[in-house]
């Protein structure tokens, strides 16, 4: 059982309270803490709160001192996880994106989980605050047993944000800590990545893989990574996409490539699949995710402007019953079904910003999807190929609302393939979707620019957009 698991009850009666009052209850035994307007907080419909007391405690009997408890468990698992990557919060000076990883590294299981980002950080908000008020109000910060580990790493954390606070910027970057076994570098990542570059490379599997490893220095080939396929491990795909994006991004490149495998278009759906992937689905990126940060990236100006930014696209187009009905088929847990089972559908993503001096930026829009009639072997199925002509509808919606694309490619195929196959068995969309990244990563010139070159290499316009022929 992990740290921040719920608290399992023997012999449990039903549950006669309301999670709202018996999550007030649990507050007000928070000794070392001070919240404003529990009775609000507890009974707001979004409470950040309430799913810690929901999930699967809800419908049994407990005391509030067990909700206290559990409370405190899983809310004190999350700070040590903030304490644990002090040296990325210092690195990134609290920027926002230092939040993408405490979603990856946060494995809480509660009725809302996994929280988004923003949603991460309004919990640590929250719990901060409290820490601040009862130390203002209290000259001695002695607290009950129940809490005082919780108290201890707010403390934590807090004078870690403090010391950010009260320092000036300098104009030397922070590298990360090596991992265990590892020698120091320079500065890793290097200071040309962003924020959110270096959030998601920080991971902890990641930063062990990848530790060092810059434009400048380079792995040895035995240990570059493969390839993902589609029944990779999204820790996988993270790996190559990040391993690429170090070895090919110099300071001065055009083009930026987003880290994390983008799976779903809206958070709520990477909540709906939580539990299915075994709680996997927190290493999935959103579309929205992925909007976000081009367009910060299209925001860069002088030396850092980029042209363009791409993605790996990973969704699947299979229902739930149909991972949970596999898994009872073959007696075998629920997730191994899903990640064995459920096969990942790749995809590239490439916005394209054009701009003619003097005027406003236009954006271009690619979607390589590989399927008929160039790609037999890996094109969707036909019993999913409707949901994934849907996903794509709902894909270029998400792109229409934010970049207004005055044209747009869709389909296409890789000029030549030598890539060797290492699973003895044919290729997958997940790895021809990443080898056109890499390709196009290592020499951009291989990428259609014009018209004609979109026509040759399989390429037709989405119509919805004005400018495409």
């Amino acid at each position: 059982m992990s740290s921040d698991s719920a608290i399992l009850i023997a012999n449990p009666k039903p549950c006669t309270m309301k999670p709202s009052r018996l999550l007030g209850k649990a507050i007000r035994l928070m000794d070392g803490f001070v919240f404003e307007s529990i009775d609000e907080l507890c009974a707001a419909p979004d409470s950040i709160l309430t799913p810690f007391v929901k999930d699967k405690i809800e419908g049994i009997e407990i005391t509030p001192e067990e909700a206290r408890d559990n409370l405190a468990s899983r809310v004190k698992h999350a700070f040590l996880i903030f304490v644990q990557e002090e040296d990325v919060y210092r690195r990134l000076r609290g920027d926002k994106a230092f939040y993408h990883l405490m979603l990856a590294n946060w494995n809480s299981d509660h009725s809302a989980a996994p929280f988004p980002p923003a949603r991460m950080k309004e919990l640590m908000n929250l719990w901060i605050a409290a820490r601040r008020r009862y130390l203002v109000a209290n000259e001695h910060t002695e607290a009950c047993d129940a809490t005082l580990d919780l108290t201890v790493a707010v403390d934590q954390a807090i004078s870690i944000i403090d010391d950010i606070d009260s320092t000036l910027p300098t104009r030397r970057t922070l590298g990360l800590n090596p991992p265990n076994g590892l020698k120091k570098a320079a500065c890793w990542p290097p200071k040309h990545f962003g924020p959110l570059d270096v959030a998601i490379m920080a991971e902890t599997a990641t930063r062990k893989a990848l530790f060092g490893v810059g434009n400048k220095h380079l792995m040895d080939e035995e240990d570059v990574p493969l390839y993902p396929n589609d029944q990779d491990h999204p820790l996988t795909a993270r790996k190559f996409l990040c391993w690429l994006s170090l070895a090919e991004t110099k300071p001065t490149s055009k083009a930026s490539l987003f880290l994390a495998p983008v799976a779903f278009i809206t958070h709520e759906e990477r909540q709906d699949w939580y539990k299915i992937t075994g709680h996997k689905s927190r290493f999935y990126a959103t579309v929205d995710e992925f909007i976000d940060y081009a367009r910060d990236e299209f925001r860069k100006t002088g030396i850092e402007s980029k042209n363009y930014v791409m993605c790996l696209l990973t969704p699947w187009f299979f229902e739930k019953s149909e991972i949970v009905a596999d898994a009872e088929k073959k007696d075998r847990p629920i997730p191994k079904s899903w990640e064995k089972g459920c096969f990942r559908a790749g995809m590239m993503l490439r916005i394209n910003r054009v701009r003619e001096p003097n005027t406003s930026p236009e954006y271009q829009v690619v979607l390589f999807k590989p399927g008929l009639p160039h790609y037999h072997s890996v094109a969707e199925p036909p019993a999913r190929r409707a949901k994934q002509d849907v996903w794509v509808d709902r894909l270029l919606d998400e792109l229409s609302a934010m970049f207004s694309p005055q044209e747009g490619w869709i389909g296409g195929a890789v000029r030549t393939h030598t890539y060797p196959n290492s699973r003895n068995c044919g290729l997958d969309s997940v790895e021809v979707s990443s080898e056109v990244i890499e390709t196009v990563m290592r020499d951009p010139s291989t990428f259609p620019s014009t018209s004609d070159e979109f026509d040759t290499r399989g390429y037709t316009p989405i119509e919805r957009y004005s400018g495409s022929q």
